[in-house]
């Protein structure tokens, strides 16, 4: 996500990752040693962001458009990319 993020980041693409760690401070040790500089929130231990987007398992992608629209889920690797790619030349032409 970190390559994604630096990749598209000129494009007006946003990362944002929801973390499901079980305490506030793995959240914090995990971002501060993985060195991740795109939006973070963590979720809580009542987990509420998962429950309702219904994540069972992780990593879980969602691309959403700047209407807010999710386009895709699940997607990852060149699929996400792809995705992506797609996405912002459709939102150049509108």
């Amino acid at each position: 996500m970190k390559a994604i993020a630096e990749r598209f980041r000129e494009s007006g693409v946003t990362v944002l990752g929801i973390n499901l760690d079980r305490s506030r401070t793995a959240f914090e040790q995990g971002r501060t040693s993985y060195g991740i500089a795109y939006p973070q929130t963590y979720d809580g231990e009542d987990r509420a962001i998962a429950s309702l987007y219904r994540i069972a398992g992780i990593p879980m992608t969602y691309l959403i458009d700047p209407h807010g629209v999710i386009q895709a889920k699940g997607l990852h690797g060149a699929a996400l990319i792809e995705s992506i790619e797609w996405l912002a030349v459709r939102e150049e032409e509108d």
